[in-house]
């Protein structure tokens, strides 16, 4: 919490773990290490400076801790390419989290990064992107294609 709501980026290296990683669905690979954590950390605070994430749940079972959370913020700076918006954004988000002598080793979020987008405007709500639909007419043709052959 003191990192991300209060940017207190050097909380970080007192409990992050060396070979840290975190797993995200929005990125193909996982940021590694306290620096990588903390260029996360700084990249979404930079988009929302107002960044407040308030914890609805903790579960807790050997070293695994598994959080539900309420994120919220107003994109006011650049964030991840996309220029301010001045929108605000809303979502529940799950978060486990691998622990091991007080140190986080690797995390895990289950985020809708589509649901931020739309948020932002980016796309447009209730619809699905055009690069998702022409994939999937591109799949359903390709699909076609095979059954005629068989």
């Amino acid at each position: 919490m003191e990192i991300l709501n209060e940017g207190r980026l050097e909380v970080a290296d007192e409990i992050v773990a060396p070979h840290f990683l975190l797993h995200s669905p929005t990125r193909p690979e996982p940021f590694e290490g306290p620096d990588g954590f903390k260029g996360f950390v700084t990249d979404l605070r930079r988009g929302f400076p107002d960044l407040n994430i308030a914890i609805d749940q903790v579960i807790a079972e050997g070293d695994f801790v598994s959080i539900r959370s309420r994120v919220t913020g107003t994109h006011l700076g650049t964030y991840r390419g996309i220029p301010p918006t001045g929108r605000k954004i809303a979502q529940s988000q799950l978060h486990m989290f691998h622990v091991v002598d007080g140190h986080i080793n690797e995390t895990w979020q289950e985020i809708d990064g589509l649901g931020i987008m739309q948020q932002l405007g980016i796309f447009p709500r209730g619809e699905p992107p055009r690069l998702l639909m022409w994939l999937v007419v591109r799949l359903q043709r390709i699909g076609r294609r095979r059954q005629r052959r068989q």
